[in-house]
């Protein structure tokens, strides 16, 4: 089998979309591939309600199940990619996996074959050629069918001092930079965000649980301090404690972003602080899409 270096996988149905198509997208490239995709899903199933104009939305970027660590460079990484699917034609993406793949299928028929045209014998074929290359076409069409011009790009990490380290932190952050990504970090983890839509936690925790949310150890087999206490909390209003599912983002988070946006501003929020300090910058990524206008070239 020809080795795929591409990550890029999922399911193009997932996504809902609007009476407006988006013109400009916020894609993120997110550490964690359920937690913050189903968060970042339930803004742009909403974002008419959170003040963010219906042509613009945010989605995140698929990997493919057990494919690399969670690290920033992974996250990063992925990110890279789609920057060069952006790029390329599909047929430059196949031939570079495998020269001679339409010597069996001609590239008239995967295009077909993308728009849903060919009988169902033809798609077998294909499919099966594909499946060979272990690559997701699809998405990558996909993909390459929604970018614009327009488009943003984020990163959204958790400092995770336990798994992360500060050198790699900051070469995230340069590359960013660099290359005008948006980055939006969380200390020591996205459940403190979350936890920040439920509780004033700089007001309803003493100095010493401040403390231990900053440390963040694993205190059992599914949670770390963090993790725990939003799962508690979730326990406390619905009887049901947190998973990294997101569960009915409308009933839960939707009322209470602009309240989690002030519980955060009395953290760090902006980096180098957000290194060592407890925080985290997603209000920033919030107002960023609220900044849009609709009056998009």
């Amino acid at each position: 089998m020809v080795r795929n270096k591409y990550h890029l996988s999922g399911n193009p149905l997932e996504r809902v979309q609007g009476k407006k198509i988006p013109r400009k997208i916020f894609w993120v490239s997110a550490e964690g591939t359920v937690t913050e995709n189903g968060y970042l899903k339930g803004i742009s199933n909403f974002r008419d309600k959170l003040g963010i104009v219906s042509v613009v939305d945010v989605e995140t970027l698929k990997r493919r199940k057990n494919q690399g660590d969670n690290k920033p460079e992974d996250v990063r990484a992925l990110l890279e990619e789609f920057f060069q699917v952006r790029e390329q034609k599909l047929e430059e993406i196949v031939e570079e996996l495998n020269p001679t793949f339409f010597d069996h299928i001609p590239l008239a028929t995967i295009i077909e074959y993308l728009r849903g045209n060919i009988s169902r014998k033809q798609k077998k074929k294909i499919e099966e050629n594909i499946r060979i290359l272990d690559i997701n076409l699809t998405y990558i069409n996909y993909l390459k069918k929604r970018s614009s011009e327009e488009d943003e790009f984020c990163i959204i990490i958790d400092r995770d001092q336990h798994t992360h380290t500060e050198k790699s932190i900051m070469q995230c952050m340069q590359w960013c930079k660099k290359h005008s990504v948006h980055l939006f970090l969380s200390n020591p983890c996205f459940e403190f965000w979350l936890l920040l839509h439920f509780k004033n936690v700089h007001q309803d925790y003493s100095t010493e649980e401040l403390e231990k949310f900053l440390e963040n150890k694993k205190i059992t087999d599914k949670h770390t301090f963090t993790s725990k206490t939003l799962s508690d909390v979730f326990i406390d209003l619905t009887g049901i404690g947190h998973t990294k599912t997101i569960r009915s983002f409308e009933k839960y988070y939707l009322s209470r972003i602009d309240q989690a946006i002030s519980n955060a501003g009395k953290f760090a929020q902006t980096l180098p602080e957000l290194m060592n300090g407890l925080g985290t910058s997603m209000p920033n990524l919030i107002s960023l899409l609220r900044q849009q206008t609709d009056d998009l070239l």
